[in-house]
């Protein structure tokens, strides 16, 4: 049986809790990552910054009205939408959301159960002490799990 281990990238990358929100866009840009790992300088597990938490802040509040956007297929001058300084300028300890994690012996189902539970894209791997050896993607679950389909 394939377990999280065997699919997991072991390079991790970290941001601060005191970082701006605009230092950590800078860092998810400059590594090609969707998922900052926060930490305090001792390495201690904080939390997780997703892209999407980072977008979501583009995003106007009236596109929550809507139920469903399907009809709307281009959303013109709102794409160039950006956070103002103010928000760019908040910490990344005001938005990042609480660390989930499964230890490297996790089996791949249970994984992909817990990534489409939380609606994560990335999830922390952990040691049996707690400690962070690396971070799996969705697509990294679901590529092992299909190759095990034995579809060729």
């Amino acid at each position: 049986m394939l377990k999280v281990n065997d699919c997991m990238k072991r390079k991790v990358v970290y941001v601060s809790p005191g970082a701006t929100i605009s230092e950590a866009a800078d860092l998810i840009i400059k590594k090609h990552v969707g998922t900052l790992v926060v930490v305090d300088p001792e390495k201690h597990l904080l939390g997780l910054l997703q892209m999407r938490d980072l977008i979501s802040l583009a995003i106007p509040d009236f596109i929550n009205l809507f139920k469903k956007v399907d009809f709307i297929h281009d959303f013109g001058v709102l794409e160039q939408n950006k956070p103002d300084a103010k928000t760019l300028n908040k910490t990344v300890r005001e938005i990042m959301s609480p660390a989930i994690s499964v230890e490297e012996s996790t089996g791949l189902l249970h994984t992909a159960v817990i990534l489409q539970e939380h609606q994560l894209n990335d999830i922390l791997v952990i040691d049996q002490e707690g400690k962070i050896v690396g971070i799996v993607s969705y697509t990294d679950v679901g590529v092992a799990l299909l190759t095990n389909w034995e579809i060729y």
